[in-house]
């Protein structure tokens, strides 16, 4: 966030420890019941950092009618969160059970954003759920920047709809330009639509797994007021399961994305990653551990682990209080170009407070 190409949100010196009170944001989320089985809702951030201190992260219009029989329908417009995550399911994008987001939900949160329409079609017999959903969007063509310019970060902290993401200073510096140096990540650049498609069954004695394939489709020679469009297109996988106190979270991404300005390339960065979460509930504690790998190839290539592990305690619905520690052990080549070691060890311990009311 602040030009640097470390893997997490709150940087240090690395030589001295401290405690640093930050506020992480304050979110508002307002909904309304609507005539015709309509429901809107939205999601409204409070940051000093944000390009505007306020702004939306998610704003939409939810058509579900009551069941027909087996079937039941959904039908939803506006600017949402693409519905890939298995991890975060609460208000502003957060997970329910760490401070710290995955790499694999912290780059959709980063860069991904349904602008657009989606519909859903369930079928639900005595046991087994099976869901078929498919949207199609706009205003994602530069999807795909961050992963090349910086890699995956294990952030907590979903972009603005109206907001910006910084680049590294090494970036700017490759490019000729003065840092900061930022990127726009809701934009429409070619014209044209992007799509993604998937389908789960759930079933009680087995879990649920899902499968998705998302295409933005974008022309990697196109480009608009210096913004480039990047084709990003990938497949991600995930499974769910509860067993008595416990939960497992498990999902893996693999794709690509592309940019081919002024016809020189294309310069294609390969990605994926995967990760593991095990949850655990007894009233009034909540604890994960969460194992995860990832990387990318292209010419800054990187690859790297991370290890979560976070305990709340939640004595009240309207407080919950966090103890957690982050491990990330990542090599990216691009920190060699900054006089950097090319491998860096990062540890982060935090103490959360959330209020809710």
């Amino acid at each position: 966030m602040d030009g640097g190409l470390g893997k997490l949100r709150w940087g240090g010196t690395g030589t001295e420890s401290r405690i640093d009170p930050q506020v992480s944001a304050l979110l508002l989320e307002p909904t309304a019941s609507l005539p015709f089985d309509l429901h809107a809702m939205a999601d409204i951030r409070y940051d000093p950092k944000q390009k505007s201190a306020t702004d939306l992260l998610d704003a939409q219009i939810r058509w579900q009618p009551p069941p027909s029989g087996a079937w039941r329908w959904t039908v939803r417009a506006g600017a949402f969160f693409p519905p890939f995550s298995l991890e975060n399911q609460d208000i502003g994008w957060s997970s329910p059970w760490t401070l710290t987001y995955s790499a694999l939900d912290s780059w959709i949160g980063e860069e991904l954003r349904t602008i657009g329409g989606e519909a859903s079609v369930s079928w639900r017999g005595d046991g087994d759920t099976v869901t078929f959903t498919g949207a199609v969007y706009g205003w994602n063509d530069p999807a795909g920047v961050v992963l090349a310019d910086r890699g995956f970060d294990i952030g907590n902290r979903a972009l603005g709809l109206f907001d910006h993401l910084r680049l590294p200073d090494i970036v700017a510096t490759f490019e000729g330009e003065r840092a900061p140096f930022y990127t726009p990540e809701f934009d429409e650049i070619d014209n044209a639509p992007g799509w993604y498609a998937g389908a789960s069954w759930d079933h009680p004695g087995f879990g649920k797994i899902e499968l998705w394939r998302y295409d933005n489709e974008t022309d990697a020679a196109a480009e608009r007021n210096d913004v480039y469009g990047w084709r990003t297109e990938f497949w991600t996988l995930g499974f769910s399961r509860s067993f008595g106190p416990f939960r497992l979270l498990a999902q893996g991404m693999i794709g690509s994305t592309a940019v081919n300005p002024d016809e020189t390339g294309p310069f294609v960065t390969d990605f994926h990653a995967v990760y593991a979460l095990v949850g655990w509930t007894e009233d009034p504690w909540r604890a994960a551990v969460r194992v995860e790998q990832f990387g990318t190839g292209g010419f800054f290539s990187e690859h790297g682990t991370a290890f979560t592990a976070s305990l709340n305690y939640l004595p009240a619905d309207w407080l919950r209080l966090t103890a957690e520690v982050v491990v990330v052990d990542s090599w990216r080549t691009q920190r060699e170009f900054a006089g950097l070691s090319a491998r860096d060890v990062e540890t982060e311990p935090q103490i959360g407070l959330r209020l809710s009311f």
